[in-house]
């Protein structure tokens, strides 16, 4: 493979391991997000087949980004005739929002808040829903 798919896209075919004589093989795509916007559109348009055949946990976030970053690329292409927001309003937002209340993220995973954090938070957020400045 030549052009800018390679510098982002790698295949890798062996035999499968059960017996080197069957047809059968095993395939790993390798897929990264950068680079996407110069893919061409069967690239692209395989890149969002594979990911979403990729057998990957819902505990692994990776796969989910990357499938995001393609499903955008894929939205921005039909939208060529303007430039749209794509980022602004996000389908996770109010589960964030609501998770952000009683759990905060630690580097790894998330952890429950201290009351003392999370009654600053309610005093913020009555504030901003007041419409009034701390």
């Amino acid at each position: 493979m030549t052009g800018p798919e390679q510098a982002f896209n790698s295949v890798t075919v062996r035999p499968a391991e059960a017996d080197p004589l069957e047809t059968a093989v095993e395939i790993t795509i390798r897929i990264s997000s950068t680079g996407l916007a110069r893919t061409s559109d069967q690239h692209l348009a395989a890149l969002w087949h594979a990911i979403q055949a990729a057998p990957a946990d819902f505990e692994h976030s990776a796969t989910g980004h990357v499938a995001e970053h393609i499903g955008r690329e894929i939205i921005r292409r039909w939208l060529r005739a303007v430039d749209p927001e794509l980022w602004r309003q996000q389908g996770d937002h109010y589960s964030h929002k609501q998770l952000c209340r009683f759990a905060k993220w630690n580097g790894q995973e998330w952890v429950l808040r201290d009351e003392a954090f999370q009654a600053e938070v309610d005093r913020r957020n009555e504030t901003a829903d007041s419409g009034t400045t701390p």
